[in-house]
């Protein structure tokens, strides 16, 4: 990782040129480049071969574009785990011999471990939220035998089930890695990042970027925890489990309150005489 292209093939050619000392060989046909922020694809070379510039790369399972957009990422995720739910549909969710618990526990394991991996840097937009606690709703009326016509509405699945909202879910996890974050020491890259600043940033005209920093903000207030000295809380790892722990129900209770709320605004809508839509 580096801020520049000369950074950056310092840092290659300082590499290979280690690689070379103990004898290892580069494959540069695995190694790429990717850029973001860039009008061009950087230059990179080792021992004289350019590398290939590239637009996403997989990185430890996670795919990183170079415009930083989620939306590609979340297409995988949700690939992968549609995959894995129909792989165990046969011996689990049509297991006639195990129970709902069973079940829940498997899909939170198996499913949900692998929609939500890497979850916890993520910064979600409201649409996107939505797309992924839908695909979590049509997984669990599919492990319960439901269906649309059925008429059951979220609340009671989540309900039955024990189960959290992807959404809760996701702040759950976002917070915990912060405060795991703001417990490093000030010389780890993870910190670095999260409280650096640029000092000759420009702001474009427009709306800003979705920032990891207002994520946080508004994971936050939906956990009811002070934005202003929640530092001061994560730095005691068995306080901060606990507040996050208290919150996660929290956010469930509004969660469950607002599906309720568009519930019977719905209701109230189709109740209108029909005379209501014509004027």
């Amino acid at each position: 990782m580096a801020t520049s292209t000369s950074n950056l093939q310092n840092l290659c050619s300082s590499f290979a040129s280690a690689c070379a000392e103990f004898h290892t060989t580069i494959s540069l046909s695995k190694t790429v480049v990717l850029s973001q922020g860039l009008c061009s694809s950087p230059h990179i070379s080792i021992n004289g071969a350019v590398l290939q510039s590239v637009d996403k790369f997989c990185y430890l399972g996670s795919t990183v574009y170079n415009t930083n957009s989620l939306k590609l990422e979340l297409d995988i995720r949700i690939g992968k785990a549609a995959t894995t739910f129909g792989q165990l549909r046969p011996r689990v969710w049509s297991n006639c011999n195990l129970s709902i618990r069973v079940k829940i526990q498997v899909y939170t394991t198996c499913v949900v471990g692998v929609l939500l991996y890497g979850c916890e840097k993520w910064t979600t937009r409201r649409h996107q939220e939505r797309r992924l606690n839908t695909f979590q709703m049509r997984c669990l009326r599919s492990i319960l035998g439901l269906f649309w016509k059925d008429r059951v509405p979220n609340t009671s699945i989540l309900q039955t089930t024990g189960s959290y909202d992807l959404i809760t879910i996701i702040r759950h996890r976002r917070l915990r890695w912060a405060g795991h974050v703001s417990r490093m020491e000030d010389n780890r890259l993870p910190k670095q990042v999260l409280y650096s600043e640029l000092p000759d940033a420009h702001r474009p005209i427009g709306r800003p970027k979705l920032r990891f920093r207002d994520m946080l903000q508004r994971d936050l207030n939906a956990f009811s925890i002070t934005s202003t000295s929640w530092e001061k809380l994560a730095s005691d790892k068995r306080d901060w489990k606990s507040a996050i722990e208290t919150g996660k129900q929290t956010s469930k209770k509004s969660f469950l309150e607002a599906c309720e709320r568009r519930r019977a605004h719905g209701r109230t809508r189709r109740d209108r005489p029909w005379w209501w839509w014509w004027w």
